[in-house]
């Protein structure tokens, strides 16, 4: 069955009023499903986590400092990039690697969190936010911390480990956007 429809007034045709059909529909559409709920640990279970991170990173970076170098932790920081860095490198020990390595792996989980925990946050905009917190971490070292030193290679280092956590998410999400593309 067919309904008439008044159609807007056309100055090309004859008429003054122009009608046009349109089609009922023979069934009612069904309604739509409703999509499928995300569990909600996949969604809670970052941000457990980031906090737990957070925590431990607070405390790790923010305890307390050596007494004894306090009396001379305004002479030992370090305001010039890659000094330290260098510095370690060739030195060669293993508590220098170690420290190295340390300060880089400390902000990976930061790297790969905070884009887990908030999905539509760019990973750029997590390495951003992850310069930050460790230029803050720094610059409380710096400022409120008897015993601990600023050193600007930290805020390098630990960039770096965020970046590395971002790129393993952006690497998860690619991957996991191919399969779905090849599953279609």
């Amino acid at each position: 069955m067919r309904t008439r429809v008044l159609a807007a007034p056309s100055t090309k045709s004859g008429s003054r009023w122009k009608t046009r059909t349109k089609p009922t529909p023979a069934e009612p559409t069904p309604p739509k499903t409703a999509t499928p709920q995300r569990r909600p640990f996949l969604r809670i279970g970052p941000l457990l986590l980031l906090v737990v991170y957070l925590a431990i990173a607070a405390a790790i970076t923010l305890g307390p400092g050596d007494p004894e170098a306090a009396a001379g932790a305004a002479a030992s920081d370090n305001f010039t990039p890659f000094a330290e860095i260098n510095r370690s490198l060739e030195d060669g020990s293993l508590r220098s690697l170690a420290q190295v390595l340390g300060n880089a792996l400390l902000f990976v989980p930061f790297g790969l969190l905070v884009p887990l925990t908030f999905p539509r946050l760019r990973v750029l905009t997590a390495v951003l936010a992850a310069a930050a917190a460790s230029a803050c971490v720094e610059l409380v070292q710096l400022t409120h911390i008897a015993g601990r030193m600023f050193d600007i290679d930290d805020v390098i280092l630990n960039v770096g480990g965020a970046i590395l956590g971002g790129l393993l998410v952006a690497t998860w999400r690619g991957l996991t956007a191919l399969v779905r593309w090849v599953r279609r």
